[in-house]
């Protein structure tokens, strides 16, 4: 594994070259798919495979359980303001009831209410994860427009920048594919580089909390990495959830090396069950539309 010591643009170089050489013929299309171009046979006999990703992969977990929890929570706040501002604004005596559940639908936004406060939060969350790509790639020297933003995602951004001077961000690459051609696996790894001296690598996340998943998908990429030849053993991960209001700072984790081994195992019995659940979607969707094409 490359231990650099300054200066750091040298050491990011051969990260840089290192990791560009191991993912040769590795491209990702505009639907987010990889695929993988295969020329040692001749030029004339290139073959392309189709890669999972690794975030498709780990998908094959149900995580629901948290989102339901925090969307039950917001209709709950939702009906509740809306029922004391019909409350507050006064209704008409003898008003039937269907005519109520109409204005206390207007009033809430509906059923789905909490649809526009996680949209809200995606977006907040995409904004500031764009600012933050586009700065570490200015420490590398990359010239890339700058992204556009909120004033709150601004404000947010200056609480990532404290943190990334307090553990001393040294990024060596940024945004740079992994993959392994025996399991067909590919994925994009958001930094590597040193935090608070160590060399790591960084997933950025916008969330509400660090969830399991985002464990397995560190160990993942990581294991990815070592596969590739990049790195001679796992490098350590840091999992980096961003501010998402005003008050809250960056929080940081460190992976457990302890638990490695078992979550690549876990991911790998993934990898396995991901294209057979594949398949049987397309399966169960052929015959969705082949009993609507007779029921017509």
């Amino acid at each position: 594994m490359i231990e650099c010591a300054p200066p750091a643009a040298r050491c990011a170089a051969e990260w840089q070259d290192r990791l560009r050489r191991a993912a040769n013929g590795l491209e990702l299309d505009r639907y987010h798919r990889y695929w993988l171009r295969d020329g040692s046979a001749g030029p004339e006999d290139v073959t392309t495979t189709e890669l999972y990703g690794v975030t498709s992969i780990i998908g094959c977990l149900d995580k629901s359980g948290p989102l339901s929890s925090w969307a039950a929570r917001v209709q709950y706040e939702t009906d509740e303001l809306a029922a004391y501002r019909l409350y507050e604004n006064g209704l008409p005596d003898g008003l039937a009831l269907a005519h109520f559940q109409t204005l206390f639908r207007i009033e809430t936004g509906g059923p789905g209410a909490f649809r526009a406060h996680r949209d809200a939060a995606a977006d907040l969350g995409e904004a500031l994860h764009a600012l933050v790509e586009h700065r570490v790639k200015q420490m590398l020297g990359l010239d890339e427009p700058h992204p556009e933003a909120s004033d709150e995602a601004l404000q947010l951004f200056t609480v990532w920048e404290r943190w990334a001077r307090e553990v001393r961000l040294e990024p060596y690459a940024v945004e740079f594919p992994v993959l392994d051609r025996e399991q067909r696996v590919a994925g994009t790894v958001d930094l590597l580089g040193r935090v608070d001296g160590r060399v790591a690598q960084v997933d950025w996340k916008t969330g509400a909390d660090i969830y399991a998943a985002a464990h397995l998908q560190s160990a993942a990429y990581r294991w990815l990495m070592r596969r590739m030849g990049v790195t001679d053993t796992l490098v350590p991960g840091v999992i980096v959830r961003l501010p998402k209001q005003e008050g809250e700072g960056v929080h940081a984790v460190w992976t457990d090396p302890a638990r490695d081994e078992e979550l690549i195992e876990v991911f790998l019995a993934l990898c396995r069950v991901y294209p057979w659940k594949r398949e049987e979607d397309r399966k169960s969707l052929a015959q969705w539309k082949a009993r609507r094409a007779v029921a017509r």
